[in-house]
């Protein structure tokens, strides 16, 4: 523990001030008559607020009537100046413009140091964090009333090595702040701790369960705008292995493509038939020309180049059906498209057959050349079975957090705290822990009304529709949680 302890907020347990109907009227009427002033005296005090002008991570002590300083930079207690009025954002409730509402304005935080990093800058590094349970169960534990096979706790200080480690992955993977990710994995802990990675860079994130479809994983992938899709080999369900990889992740990335791809694909193949019908027939007519062919074997001789005869009436009218055909979907299989483009040709009475096949042919080339939809697949090692690779795409977690370790250590070491092993470093006070991870990942102060996470809504409607949470939102203390993986 670190020698600081009044950086602890109290942790006595709270009592309900809402015991009767009395007390939530009162409550109601508060928040009613000012929204704003309702919700500062709790947001000042349960979450801690970047203040730029000292670069420090400050909350408001009610117990002491004062205002609380953490280094951003060192992770050491600073005083702060500040009177007990006030508050690190310029307005806390903007209704000029409803529906559009805005909290804390100018106000900045970050959900990562909140849930992770202060509770370790307080002295609770050695609390647990997590208590994790798998999914598989062994009938013989506990004196034959059966148990889990995996349990695992995670203390705060291990849940900050972790979080600090993933982030590095994903800074290495060239994301940054504002890029977005998706996660498809079963309950398991890396499922925490890149999801908390993310809050640390402001990468925006959106986890999608894992029992939808390959189709409904595919739209939210490109609706978030994703660029890299974290998942695992499989998962346990009902003793059974899900392959997550192979059946979802896999499928939804090969097997469909995005409307707007589809149709720039359909549309540029369709060009370039134009293009190349043009050269022939000039070519064509410019050999009948220098062999002095008359007008009446121009029309009767066969083109010795097999020209494709398609105008741009053709084209508008393949267009138009391809249109109709996958315009109210998010992604869609490349057969979505062809059935289009069928559709289309079948209602062209005055194309051949040939030039109907090589229209064909060209646009199933082009959607099959689709470029790739994401820059990176990270995979979890979770279930262990063999499963198909792309090798320009896929890689291993683990490899990439060891990569991770070794550069943790050495900007630790850079930093003047000697760690060999991950070891010494989670033996390190932990005020120097946070130094040394500092080194290479700091939590990264974030607006408080920037998007952060999307959760997609079932609804009725065919297309997902993503809820936007902002930074402030997120802010909750992580702990008991028991996970199924």
């Amino acid at each position: 523990m670190i020698d600081s302890p009044h950086r602890a907020l109290p942790r006595s347990p709270r009592s309900n001030p809402i015991l009767n109907r009395a007390d939530w009227e009162a409550q109601r009427a508060a928040f009613a008559a000012d929204p704003g002033a309702f919700f500062a005296t709790i947001a000042r005090s349960a979450i801690h607020w970047y203040d730029p002008d000292l670069t420090a991570w400050i909350a408001f002590d009610e117990g002491a009537a004062t205002w609380r300083g953490i280094d951003a930079r060192s992770g050491q207690t600073i005083d702060l100046p500040y009177a007990a009025e006030h508050l690190p954002w310029q307005r806390t409730f903007e209704g000029d413009d409803p529906p559009f509402y805005r909290w804390f304005v100018g106000g900045q935080t970050n959900a990562c140091f909140n849930e992770v990093d202060r509770h370790v800058l307080m002295g609770f590094g050695d609390e647990v964090a997590y208590y994790f349970e798998g999914d598989r169960w062994d009938s013989s534990l506990n004196g034959g009333r059966g148990g889990p096979v995996t349990t695992e706790l995670v203390t705060r200080r291990q849940l900050l090595v972790e979080v600090v480690r993933a982030a590095q992955v994903l800074k290495n993977l060239g994301l940054k702040r504002g890029d977005r990710i998706a996660l498809n994995m079963p309950n398991i802990l890396p499922q925490i701790y890149y999801t908390e990675a993310a809050k640390r860079l402001g990468i925006i994130y959106t986890p999608v369960f894992g029992g939808f479809s390959d189709k409904t994983l595919s739209d939210r992938i490109h609706n978030a705008g994703a660029r890299v899709v974290l998942t695992s080999d499989g998962g346990y369900r009902n003793a059974q292995i899900v392959a997550y990889k192979e059946q979802y992740t896999d499928q939804a990335l090969d097997k469909f493509i995005p409307v707007e791809t589809a149709f720039a694909l359909v549309e540029q193949a369709l060009e370039e038939l134009q293009q190349k019908s043009g050269v022939r027939r000039q070519a064509s007519n410019a050999e009948q020309a220098e062999d002095g062919v008359d007008a009446q074997r121009k029309d009767s001789a066969p083109s010795t180049l097999s020209a494709v005869q398609i105008s741009m009436a053709h084209c508008a009218t393949i267009l138009e059906h391809v249109r109709a055909a996958i315009q109210d979907d998010i992604t869609v299989e490349r057969s979505d498209v062809m059935r289009g483009v069928g559709q289309a040709l079948a209602a062209l009475n005055d194309l051949d057959a040939m030039t109907q096949a090589q229209v064909r042919t060209a646009i199933a080339r082009a959607l099959v050349a689709a470029p790739p939809r994401v820059d990176a697949v990270v995979v979890v090692r979770h279930t262990g079975q063999d499963i198909l690779w792309r090798p320009e795409r896929d890689c291993w977690s683990h490899e990439l957090l060891a990569e991770a370790s070794e550069q943790l250590l050495a900007n630790a070491r850079t930093a003047g705290i000697d760690v060999q092993s991950e070891q010494e470093l989670l033996a390190l006070p932990d005020d120097r822990l946070v130094r040394a991870l500092y080194a290479s990942v700091p939590c990264t102060p974030l607006d408080s009304g920037i998007s952060a996470v999307y959760i997609y809504t079932l609804g009725r409607h065919r297309k997902p529709k993503g809820v936007v949470h902002v930074p402030w939102r997120l802010c909750r203390r992580p702990g008991a949680y028991q996970g199924r993986g």
